[in-house]
């Protein structure tokens, strides 16, 4: 079986107040996540190498972004 993306574990994103959608697609490098605010739900793909795009866990709506 194939593992996550140390990135993906459920530990690391309830830190930023969101869960993983779907752990398949994650596995296929096309990753679902849902803010535990909101429940705005966003996917970003990995990049070549598997690494996710930088602020890949700020919430649409911007709930756990800091405010400046």
């Amino acid at each position: 079986m194939a593992a996550l993306k140390s990135s993906l574990y459920p530990n690391k994103l309830r830190k930023f107040g969101i869960e993983l959608v779907d752990r398949e697609q994650a596995l296929q490098d096309n990753v679902i996540l849902r803010c535990q605010t909101c429940g705005a739900v966003w996917s970003c793909n990995s990049k070549i190498g598997g690494h996710l795009p930088p602020g890949y866990w700020k919430c649409p709506n911007g709930c756990n972004t800091p405010k400046e």
